[in-house]
């Protein structure tokens, strides 16, 4: 049973990292394509998907996470913030990007504390 909630909770901390990799991806492709001209900055969104899917899992002990893939938008916001139509906000990918990296961070000490967790309860230490 604890092996179980572990296992899933790991596999719904590695599609959260897959996801934020994927979002960083996206963020350092909007900082390389600052000065493109007419370049639309793109974004990513996981977040609502995966957290259904965990809602869904508490209330039927079942995890599920065929629905949760990073799906890719443009930031468009209706307006370029240059003249040259380029979107791209050097501030808010930097903002974005270090939230991202902090996630990520926070999510891969999660799965390394649970693999501490298993190894003591499986070495009786």
């Amino acid at each position: 049973m604890l092996t179980q909630a572990m296992h899933n909770q790991n596999l719904a901390l590695g599609t959260a990292m897959h996801a934020t990799g994927a979002r960083m991806d996206v963020i350092m492709n909007n900082i390389a394509n600052n000065d493109t001209p007419y370049f639309v900055a793109g974004t990513v969104d996981f977040e609502a998907a995966l957290g259904q899917a965990i809602t869904n899992w508490r209330a039927t002990g079942r995890l599920d996470l065929t629905g949760v893939r990073p799906a890719l938008r443009s930031q468009d916001l209706g307006f370029a913030y240059r003249i040259d139509g380029n979107n791209v906000d050097m501030e808010s990918e930097m903002v974005r990007l270090y939230t991202s990296v902090v996630k990520y961070e926070t999510m891969v000490n999660s799965v390394l504390n649970n693999s501490r967790r298993l190894n003591m309860a499986i070495s009786g230490r």
